[in-house]
C-alpha cells in the first residue's frame, strides 16, 4: 500500500502544479479496482455487497458521503466512494483487496456473515448503490453503534461486522499486505484510530432518488 499512497500523492502533487495560481484542487472519489476470475463476477459483486460494503464504506466514506457503488467488471470489481488520501487511502485499500480476495478464494464460505442489504441499480454506468440505509438504520449517522439487520434472521451492530469481517479475511491477504497495512487496518476496526464517518447532528436526509443521483454524478464526474 505504500505505493498506492505514494502514487496518489504524486499524482496530487503534479496536479497542483499544473493548475494556475489561485485554484483550488478538491478530491471528488476514490476508485478501487481489484482483479477477480472473469467468470462469476455478479454474483461476487452480490456477496461482497452483504458481506463487506458495510465496513468498506465506514472505512471510506464520510458522515455526508452518499453512500458506495460496486461494479462488477470482467477481470476486476470495482468499489467507489468517497474521496480518500493517505492512511485513510492505505486502510480502505488494504480492507478492499483482503476482503475481494476472501471471497475469490472461499465464494461460498461467508454466508454466515451475509447482512440483509437493499440496493438500487446505478443509474449512470451498471452496478449496484449502496446506500446509508441498506443495512438497516443510517450507517453514517450512528457508526460503529448502527444495528444491521442479518441475512439470516437477527440483529448485529455495525461494529460487530467489521470485527467478524476483519478476522474472516485478515489472513486472505497476507501474501498482498504488508505487516503495516494490516495493522493499521487492525487499529481503525480496534477503534483506536478513527473512522472517516464522524457522526453528524440528526437532520432529514434527501430523499433516495436524490442520494442515488448524487453518488451517479459522482461516478459520471470521474
Amino acid at each position: 500500500m505504500d505505493d498506492v499512497v505514494e502514487q496518489a500523492r504524486r499524482g496530487r502533487s503534479h496536479l497542483e502544479r499544473a493548475l494556475p495560481p489561485g485554484t483550488e484542487l478538491r478530491g471528488f472519489s476514490t476508485h478501487l479496482s481489484i482483479t477477480v476470475p472473469d467468470r462469476g463476477d455478479v454474483r461476487r459483486s452480490t456477496r461482497f455487497i452483504r458481506t463487506y460494503a458495510s465496513t468498506l464504506a465506514l472505512l471510506l466514506d464520510r458522515a455526508d458521503s452518499p453512500g458506495l457503488l460496486v461494479r462488477p467488471r470482467p477481470g476486476r470489481l470495482e468499489l467507489c466512494g468517497e474521496f480518500a488520501d493517505g492512511e485513510r487511502l492505505r486502510v480502505a485499500a488494504a480492507y478492499a483487496i483482503a476482503s475481494v480476495r476472501a471471497l475469490v478464494e472461499d465464494p461460498s464460505g461467508n454466508r454466515d456473515l451475509e447482512l440483509d442489504a437493499t440496493t438500487e441499480p446505478s443509474r449512470q454506468r451498471y452496478g449496484a448503490f449502496v446506500g446509508p440505509t441498506a443495512f438497516g438504520a443510517d450507517l453514517y449517522r450512528t457508526g460503529r453503534a448502527t444495528s444491521l439487520r442479518r441475512r439470516r434472521g437477527g440483529m448485529v451492530t455495525a461494529q460487530e461486522q467489521m470485527e467478524a469481517t476483519w478476522e474472516r479475511c485478515r489472513s486472505a491477504a497476507s501474501a498482498r499486505l504488508s505487516a503495516a497495512d494490516r495493522r493499521a487496518v487492525d487499529a481503525v476496526i480496534a477503534g483506536s484510530a478513527p473512522l472517516p464517518a464522524v457522526p453528524l447532528p440528526v437532520r432529514p436526509r434527501p430523499e433516495a432518488h436524490r442520494v442515488a443521483d448524487r453518488a451517479a454524478d459522482r461516478a459520471a464526474g470521474t
